[in-house]
């Protein structure tokens, strides 16, 4: 049985392109899918902040997507 828990997220991570779906990697290895309206292609590969709702353990639909700020 899938897991519909909503609520909402902050995740920080690498945008990637897997398997032609759009996830983040985050530090801790894990990877979430990413539902995005607009695809921000100019961040493909480059670390990213995300935020918006996770449904179940792995999926987020994307409300803003951000580049971090490098130090």
């Amino acid at each position: 049985m899938m897991d519909r828990t909503i609520s909402q997220c902050r995740e920080t991570g690498r945008l990637i392109l897997q398997d032609s779906c759009y996830a983040l990697h985050c530090a801790n290895g894990r990877r979430m899918w990413l539902e995005m309206d607009r695809i921000p292609l100019h961040l493909v590969e480059q670390e990213v902040s995300v935020e918006g709702e996770r449904y179940g353990r792995n999926l987020i639909a994307v409300h803003t997507i951000t580049p971090l700020s490098r130090s």
